[in-house]
């Protein structure tokens, strides 16, 4: 920060080139978590009855022991947060 000062950029120069830069990685590696945390945990709240994948997984497939419909929503899950995984990387 010393270093741009001194070449006389201004406050909002400095936020936009050095700090944002220098923090954006950290943003969103920290979002992709909290993303696939959510995720999670809105299929696991699901399966004891707040709605979503979870509970389409319980409903329609583990209680009425079709494996079809609850290995596919399983696997929708996955490829969800698989998508997340790959927007956070790149």
């Amino acid at each position: 920060i010393e270093a741009i000062r001194s070449f006389g950029a201004s406050d909002y120069q400095i936020m936009k080139e050095v700090v944002l830069v220098e923090a954006a990685p950290l943003v969103i590696v920290n979002l992709t978590v909290a993303i696939i945390g959510i995720i999670g945990t809105t299929s696991a709240a699901g399966t004891v009855g707040a709605g979503g994948l979870g509970s389409v997984a319980i409903n329609y497939g583990y209680n009425s022991f079709d494996s079809v419909i609850m290995y596919g929503t399983v696997l929708v899950i996955i490829l969800i947060v698989h998508c997340a995984q790959f927007v956070g990387n790149y």
